[in-house]
């Protein structure tokens, strides 16, 4: 199924929305302030700096690239050289930016954390930006929305919510506009734990980023644990990817033909500051189905 696990590069604070485009991989250093992209044999560099905070990356039809920038709740656009506003969001969600996902009509699909720093954690909404900037919440009540794929056929979003404990499914509208949420994957019959410090002692899987493979099965990052999970639809746990002493936050397949799974890592969520120690690094391994 994989084989050799492996460190391509380390030495960064927080590694997230790995996305694999044009034959490389990118990924943001969430507390490093970084946008990186990765060469084959483990190089980087830098693509941009962005003050407060990049997460989720995406691309525009016309090949600009999209940064959900955390804490001024921005997505900001990378053109010619140079960031630039391309929505706001400060009136659309409570919290921080989290990840981020682009759809085939060139909408965005955008969650957040449902609070900001200091206030209690409180369920939270999924916004859609469609291409000209124009904002709308397509969904309500989810548990901390995070990692996201979008099926082949372009028919439905999927979306991890990692203090709910589930992978959820929507039906995606002509408009952008979303079905009524279903369970894709429920690893948890409790509702939404408001407590996070609590929910990451627990022994439940707590999916952040997810990617998916062309057998329909996704490779789900264990916020929680120590490595990653692949699950079928329902939430059968096909196989596991263990990360000794380290979590894995957000995947991605990418590679010579997509066999690459990609782990963005780092010490368990509580236990180091990632905004001054660089424990954070890039793992991978091959695997026999590829990803879409």
């Amino acid at each position: 199924m994989r084989e050799g696990l492996r460190t391509v590069a380390s030495g960064f604070h927080f590694l997230e929305a790995p996305r694999w485009h044009q034959g490389s991989l990118y990924a943001s250093d969430m507390h490093g302030q970084k946008v990186l992209r990765f060469s084959h044999g483990g190089g980087f560099d830098v693509v941009c700096d962005v003050p407060a905070r990049p997460s989720g990356l995406a691309w525009t039809g016309q090949g600009d690239l999209l940064i959900s920038s955390m804490a001024d709740q921005l997505i900001l656009r990378l053109r010619a050289g140079t960031l630039e506003p391309f929505a706001d969001l400060t009136e659309a969600v409570p919290g921080d930016l989290n990840d981020m996902i682009s759809d085939r009509r060139g909408g965005l699909y955008i969650g957040n954390f449902g609070f900001r720093a200091g206030e209690a954690m409180k369920p939270t909404v999924l916004v859609h930006v469609n291409g000209s900037g124009e904002t709308r919440c397509v969904a309500e009540g989810l548990g901390f929305p995070n990692g996201m794929a979008i099926t082949p056929d372009g028919r439905n979003l999927l979306v991890a919510e990692t203090f709910s404990f589930r992978i959820s499914a929507f039906e995606i509208r002509p408009d952008g506009s979303l079905s009524t949420r279903r369970d894709w994957a429920a690893f948890s019959p409790a509702p939404v734990e408001l407590d996070p410090a609590a929910a990451m002692k627990g022994d439940v899987p707590l999916p952040d980023g997810i990617c998916l493979d062309a057998e329909g099965a996704l490779w789900i990052a264990d916020a929680g644990g120590d490595g990653v999970i692949r699950v079928a639809p329902g939430g059968k746990i096909l196989d596991r990817i263990l990360t000794p002493g380290l979590s894995v936050f957000a995947v991605e397949l990418g590679g010579r033909a997509r066999k690459t799974l990609y782990m963005c890592a780092a010490p368990k969520m509580g236990t180091v500051d990632f905004e001054t120690e660089r424990a954070g690094r890039l793992l991978a391994c091959e695997i026999s189905v590829p990803g879409v």
